[in-house]
């Protein structure tokens, strides 16, 4: 193909390649790159045959940034976007790149490659609940053996409101009182049990009856009395319901209204869906800013403005193109002044230590809708806070408080899964969450409420955030690569061989435990027939008279038979005690697997007067390092007794004797 042009797919059903290719020139402008390379003609070999390749497979206006973004802070060719799955092959149930977009600190280059990538971390964003049902890719994740941020059966658990509302408030997190109506439902909810969220299950009977059900006309009159609000939500529950839609406000004492629109989204949702009436929860305080005009500090300490006019005059066209929209039977409060509240949103990310809060960021809107990206404005949680009166202690202590609980949220979410559920991708778990925080002053203290958990959005407010404040990009993004590049590694590491020449002693046993824990397996070779480490490997070898290093090159012949008798392929070897050292490097290099550095390194390193000797050498001096002899301190070898009064001489005392 052209520069900057990638051919059509011919095994693509629909035309989302089509777009996907046509929205790239545009991405790649506003990012400030050219044309993108087009290096499709000679197939790339890439050298690592192990490394790591995290696969984005998804939308370029999408998830672009964040591809870019791992062009400058990640290993080359680590992160690779693809438009299309017929660039993706399985064989068995690994997936492999044939073609891909990455990113350096320069280009934006097409690639295709020689040998297929092993995929070692898969993130697929055409699913169904990804692409509002646009696409259907899920049949290449069925499986898999390499590790992935999410999956389709994941998808209808953490889209799922009414889910992760149970296991939050089970767990005691922050939630709005609720009263849940679930359609035919899938997910175990009997399985949580919370007493102050009732559910009611609804079926098609229910739904297609033509006037509203009794029973769910006295469920909302029965929840209703309960709340201490003036107003009342009712949403969707369900991977396709997101972005707000379906959601409408209603002031409390309109019970018909209330029932009448749950009795609408009845008609509307799918199998396993459900449907919410909570409480109507006022970020603290009330903001009221009059004239429209007072809230410029706001949008003017916003680092790349979204819109060129002001914001409430944003919020004051969305507010009546909402209100046009509603159906008769939504009743909203008329409000004589500009009223507004501002949404949390925090990114949590699971980590190796546990969930962790990488970004929180806020969005404002009108008290009188659903704060959304068209009818909002978003600002750093900072400003936010100090637009609403608050000093910077208390918003050092409120950010505490939301990434705690938030991250509490997370570990609650994520316990579900691993209890709850047993999907046919026993390597998917949500490893990115973004969660909507409502903060609440009640009496004298600030209370966090979150009102609703999103998986694939997260990824979309991400790259959104770093196309407003590229700086954000590095603590953003870089937490993330952690996970993911830590999960590579692990599968990667996943059922290796590794030859240890001298396990060391007791103190090395948790060293052990943590890499058989791994899924690496182990082969010992050490002197002892009894060693007290023993039981920590896979097979162990006894290597009579190993600890003799005078004869090592001995040593080395009798490893290697030893070892090829195991028929046992391994990935590495490597030692822990240090006077195998020179010996483990030897034999690295007998079995030609990788070693660190050459056998005349090791052997320099490990006594002590050639390494002295090697430091005081003439070596070359750059300006960003001085002569090596800076690193060395005066020595003598002692050879002899008059060795001893030489070095009396030259090696002022005190003075240390090494062997």
């Amino acid at each position: 193909g052209k520069s900057g042009q990638i051919p059509h797919a011919t095994t693509q059903p629909r035309s989302i390649l089509g777009e996907a290719v046509g929205r790239s020139p545009s991405c790649l402008e506003y990012l400030g790159y050219g044309e993108m390379e087009d290096r499709t003609a000679v197939p790339r070999e890439v050298k690592k045959k192990h490394g790591i390749a995290v696969c984005i497979l998804g939308m370029p206006h999408y998830v672009i940034r964040l591809v870019e973004m791992s062009g400058r802070h990640t290993p080359s060719c680590s992160v690779h976007l693809v438009l299309d799955p017929s660039w993706l092959t399985r064989e068995g149930n690994q997936l492999f790149l044939q073609r891909s977009i990455t990113f350096d600190s320069e280009d934006c280059i097409y690639n295709s490659f020689k040998t297929p990538i092993k995929v070692t971390y898969f993130i697929n964003l055409m699913t169904p609940a990804a692409s509002d049902e646009l696409m259907d890719c899920t049949s290449l994740e069925v499986g898999l053996c390499c590790p992935q941020s999410s999956s389709k059966e994941l998808e209808f658990v953490t889209n799922d409101k009414l889910w992760t509302r149970l296991l939050m408030a089970r767990d005691g997190v922050g939630v709005p009182q609720t009263t849940a109506f679930a359609f035919k439902p899938t997910n175990p909810y009997a399985e949580i049990l919370v007493n102050a969220l009732p559910i009611l299950h609804l079926t098609d009977e229910d739904r297609n009856g033509k006037e509203l059900p009794p029973r769910l006309k006295e469920a909302v009159n029965v929840f209703l009395p309960t709340l201490n609000c003036n107003r009342v939500v009712v949403k969707p529950s369900g991977p396709l319901w997101h972005s707000c839609r379906g959601v409408t406000f209603h002031r409390i004492e309109d019970s018909t209204a209330i029932c009448g629109a749950v009795f609408d989204l009845l008609k509307q949702i799918d199998a396993g869906d459900a449907i919410l009436v909570e409480e109507f929860l006022p970020s603290m305080p009330w903001q009221t800013l009059r004239p429209p005009r007072a809230i410029p500090v706001v949008a003017a300490t916003m680092p790349v403005p979204i819109v060129p006019a002001e914001p409430a005059e944003i919020l004051l066209e969305a507010e009546a193109r909402w209100q046009k929209d509603q159906p008769p039977t939504q009743t909203t409060e008329a409000l004589d002044v500009v009223e507004y509240q501002f949404r949390i949103r925090a990114n949590v990310v699971n980590t190796k230590l546990g969930p962790k809060t990488l970004f929180l960021g806020c969005s404002v809107g009108l008290q009188s809708q659903p704060i959304n990206g068209p009818g909002s404005f978003a600002c750093s949680f900072e400003v936010c806070m100090l637009q609403w009166g608050m000093t910077q202690q208390q918003t050092v202590a409120v950010r505490q408080l939301v990434e705690k609980e938030c991250e509490r949220a997370m570990a609650s979410i994520l316990e579900g899964e691993k209890v709850h559920f047993k999907s046919a991708n026993p390597q998917a778990q949500s490893d990115m969450l973004g969660f909507d925080v409502i903060l609440c002053q009640k009496s004298t203290a600030f209370v966090p409420y979150i009102i609703e958990t999103n998986d694939h959005d997260s990824i979309t407010v991400v790259q959104h955030l770093i196309t407003q404040n590229p700086s954000l990009g590095t603590p953003l993004l870089l937490g993330w690569y952690d996970t993911m590049f830590d999960r590579s590694q692990r599968y990667l590491m996943e059922e290796a061989w590794l030859l240890v020449i001298g396990p060391g002693g007791s103190t090395k046993m948790w060293v052990w435990e943590r890499v058989r824990s791994l899924g690496v397996h182990l082969i010992f070779m050490d002197a002892a027939e009894n060693h007290i480490l023993r039981d920590k490997c896979d097979v162990y070898i006894q290597i009579p008279g190993m600890d003799d290093h005078s004869r090592d090159a001995e040593h080395v012949d009798t490893i290697v038979k030893k070892f090829h008798e195991t028929g046992i392929n391994i990935g590495g070897c490597l030692t822990v005690w240090e006077d195998c050292v020179v010996l483990q490097a030897m034999v690295a290099e007998k079995l030609d697997v990788r070693n660190r550095n050459p056998v005349s390194a090791h052997r320099t390193a490990k006594f002590k007067a050639n390494y002295s000797s090697a430091l005081t050498k003439d070596t070359p001096v750059s300006p960003l390092c001085g002569p090596t002899e800076l690193l060395a301190v005066s020595s003598k070898l002692l050879l002899t007794e008059q060795d001893m009064e030489e070095a009396l001489r030259t090696v002022h005392l005190p003075a240390v004797l090494k062997l």
